[in-house]
């Protein structure tokens, strides 16, 4: 589990492993008590439908690095590309 990067200011691709959450989806995470930063490799996707519903208590940020992706939120899709960012709010 990546948690061992907890409270740390960097964050090291190549010193930790991914966490697969799913096929063909793959994951870095690191957070503070406030605020967590997710990097995703999906090899699925644009996906049409959404994931199941999910909520934490950190707000998150996210990065499209490279590719497309579908963003849903309150029934609504976004498609992000390569440049964009999304934010949400703890709790949602």
């Amino acid at each position: 589990m990546l948690r061992a990067f907890y409270h740390s200011h960097t964050f090291k691709m190549g010193v930790c492993c991914p966490e697969s959450f799913d096929k063909g989806r793959t994951r870095y995470l690191t957070n503070t008590d406030n605020l967590m930063m997710v990097v995703f490799d999906f090899q699925d996707g644009p996906m049409d439908k959404p994931d199941p519903p999910h909520s934490h208590h950190h707000e998150q940020i996210s990065y499209v690095a490279g590719g497309k992706v579908n963003y849903f939120l309150d029934g609504k899709s976004t498609l992000l590309e390569a440049g964009d960012m999304m934010t949400i709010p703890s709790k949602w």
